[in-house]
């Protein structure tokens, strides 16, 4: 349809720009018989007054303006009837165009037009635009749509989304015609945002610690009666029906309305919670986790109850919001946790574990690359469990893959032939993994980070054991998961898991194997330094030491040698401070170091005075570049480490940037801390309001 009147939108254009010029040649005319009737004015005022000449009597020169100023009006009159008449001329109806019928059609799909001249000046808009764009005839129409573009649909721009006033639009150009299709999409767009506005959002509400505070004194009943009608009280504004499932389990349904309202009042509940118990001697913190962008209600019940496990598996005291096709995204988790004194746990998790190891025809166990001395420990601990069990069990090892202190433990440790029995290459772990095997993954949950990660797709069954939070990245629905972020190691829960358990006789470790367990403990603890080890860590070193580790040995496993205390040097010499308390120090042009000697460098530097935080970022390998950081409980480093791409604690994390040289990773850590101090102001200025 439009194809067909081409010729008479350009024929028409053509015309309007011939009609257009004529007034303008018009007023240049008028304007030059004006100049010269001023010139001549001048020259006989000069000549009346600096000499004898006289032209004409004065009262013709009188007559002369008199005549020009008629003239003028005259003139400018017809001037301006004739852009009157080219205006009214605009104003021709896209019927005339396109005829009737076919004008009633783009009516009825809200399609509107605009012709342009060769300049892309505007000459004509269809009638439903002119409220919208009365203002701009004869202005160029691509200031117009660069100042109103919305979005771009393809490289040329030819195809265009564009605000006008508060109208949306789709553009389609038609280059030779000088002609612009406007496509009105506003009432899709509004009736798009009532639809989302309306869609449903599932979440689940948990008292993380809800059996401990009840251990407490009868003040704890009161504390937790406080918090549930503070719960209710708060749903209640954002229209929320709240289902207490259990004593310490909310079900939440609401709409997508009332949940970006509590995004924008960032989640202050789970602050409001705390306050309630801060002067107690117990804390009581919650975790809230939502699922939406579904239109099933059973799916997104199903993806909140995923959620809310990896809201816990994080430590608690935070949100996770999980938006169908889309990354996880993190809130809160601003307290660093401290763990329980309870064993339950742990007894019945080592007895799950030992019957899944009765259960295989044999055990594999992986950890991360860069191994260090706790993924060693913990390795070795399981299996001591397996092989008292009597299960054929191999630690998956790649000596390139090992950290130099892990390295040098090993080696100094077991004899070739001890670790020939005991470890087996990434290749020989995918060559013994049959259906039957039992993968038992250490100190990792981020598949991309492990020796060998095909060893996932090998086998269904798998076990997770983790004190790292669980972030974005995990291994997908192992048989089990023990992931405690309260805990310092994964050699403090290996250790716990041989204790507790109800194998009679009991697991025995020998001598070698808890020295290197211990090492890993002094490695995960900075030798129990860190402010937030419990009772519970200390009880495992007097057990390894019950077993006969020599703590020692353990401790020259780590020490280090003259290159690394003079890297360690130089990376003090150069540190600075980022913001006040947070000192950043860059080994550029040191070439390649160990990851354990970049964490060192951290603590070194988190244990001076007016240091609150500390980051390091050193080359591992080539094209790596990995940064390790460190607080002293007063800034969330795990929080910063989580927006590059890594985790850890609260107090101890980092992360691995691959692709990367310093200048990025300096500015990608920049960014990331400047983010979480823009957060945590926000946060304080709420809690002041």
């Amino acid at each position: 349809m439009i194809q067909n009147n081409k010729n008479l939108v350009i024929c028409y254009n053509e015309c309007m720009q011939r009609k257009k010029r004529f007034p303008h040649i018009l007023s240049v005319i008028f304007m030059i018989l004006n100049l010269f009737a001023v010139i001549f004015i001048a020259i006989y005022y000069l000549l009346s007054n600096y000499s004898s000449v006289v032209l004409f009597e004065q009262e013709y020169i009188i007559y002369l303006v008199f005549f020009f100023i008629i003239f003028d009006v005259i003139g400018y009159s017809a001037v301006f009837l004739m852009l009157y008449h080219n205006n009214k001329r605009n104003a021709i109806r896209l019927a005339d165009v396109i005829g009737m019928s076919k004008n009633n059609a783009l009516r009825f799909a809200k399609t509107s037009f605009i012709v342009t001249d060769d300049k892309n000046s505007i000459v004509w808009i269809s009638e439903d635009l002119k409220p919208l764009l009365s203002g701009y005839y004869y202005r160029n129409i691509n200031n117009l749509f660069e100042i109103n573009r919305l979005e771009s649909k393809d490289a040329s721009g030819i195809l265009s989304r564009v605000l006008i006033e508060d109208r949306i639009f789709d553009i389609k150009v038609d280059l030779q015609a000088h002609l612009y299709f406007l496509k009105d999409l506003t009432d899709y767009y509004n009736l798009e945002e009532i639809f989302t506005k309306q869609t449903p959002v599932c979440g689940l509400l948990s008292i993380d610690n809800y059996n401990d505070a009840l251990e407490q004194d009868e003040r704890s009943s009161l504390v937790l009666l406080k918090i549930r009608n503070e719960i209710d009280e708060y749903f209640k504004q954002y229209r929320t029906l709240i289902t207490r499932t259990r004593p310490d389990l909310y079900y939440l349904t609401l709409d997508r309305e009332h949940f970006e309202k509590i995004k924008q009042d960032s989640f202050s509940l789970v602050d409001r919670v705390k306050e309630l118990s801060q002067n107690e001697e117990f804390s009581i913190t919650i975790s809230l986790a939502f699922s939406y962008d579904f239109p099933d209600y059973i799916k997104l019940s199903e993806n909140a109850f995923k959620t809310i496990e990896i809201a816990k598996e994080r430590g608690g005291d935070q949100i996770v919001t999980s938006r169908f096709g889309s990354d996880l995204e993190f809130y809160g988790g601003r307290t660093n946790l401290h763990g329980t004194n309870s064993k339950v746990n742990v007894h019945v998790i080592a007895d799950a574990i030992i019957n899944q190891i009765k259960q295989s025809n044999n055990v594999i166990i992986c950890s991360h690359t860069d191994t260090d001395l706790d993924a060693v420990g913990s390795s070795l601990g399981l299996k001591a469990i397996a092989d008292h069990v009597g299960i054929p069990t191999n630690i998956v090892y790649e000596l390139k893959s090992c950290e130099k202190h892990a390295k040098k433990a090993i080696i100094s440790t077991f004899s070739k032939a001890e670790m020939q029995r005991i470890f087996i290459s990434s290749s020989e772990a995918l060559q013994r993994t049959k259906e039957n095997t039992l993968l038992i993954i250490t100190d990792v949950q981020v598949p991309e980070l492990l020796i060998e990660p095909k060893l996932i797709e090998k086998t269904q069954r798998i076990i997770v054991i983790d004190h790292h939070r669980r972030g974005q990245s995990s291994i997908e629905s192992p048989i089990l998961a023990y992931i405690e972020p309260s805990r310092s190691s994964c050699v403090e829960m290996v250790t716990e898991l041989i204790e507790y358990s109800s194998l009679n006789p009991s697991v025995q470790i020998m001598p070698r194997i808890a020295t290197l367990m211990l090492s890993g403990l002094f490695l995960d603890t900075n030798y129990f330094r860190q402010k937030e080890l419990g009772q519970r860590t200390f009880e495992v070193a007097t057990i390894l030491k019950r077993h006969g580790a020599n703590n020692v040995q353990a401790d020259d496993f780590l020490k280090d040698d003259f290159d690394e205390y003079r890297l360690i040097s130089e990376a003090i010499r150069r540190a600075s401070f980022l913001h006040r308390g947070i000192l950043i120090a860059s080994l550029e042009n040191e070439g390649s170091i160990d990851r354990t000697i970049i964490s060192k460098i951290a603590d070194r530097l988190v244990s001076l005075s007016d240091v609150d935080a500390s980051f390091v970022i050193g080359q591992t390998r080539p094209n790596a570049i990995s940064i390790s950081a460190r607080s002293n409980e007063k800034i969330n480093v795990q929080s910063i480490m989580e927006k590059i791409g890594g985790g850890g604690h609260f107090s101890s994390a980092a992360t691995q940037l691959d692709s990367a040289d310093f200048d990025e990773a300096n500015r990608r850590l920049n960014t990331a801390i400047g983010e979480y101090l823009g957060e945590e102001r926000t946060l304080k200025s709420r809690r002041e309001k």
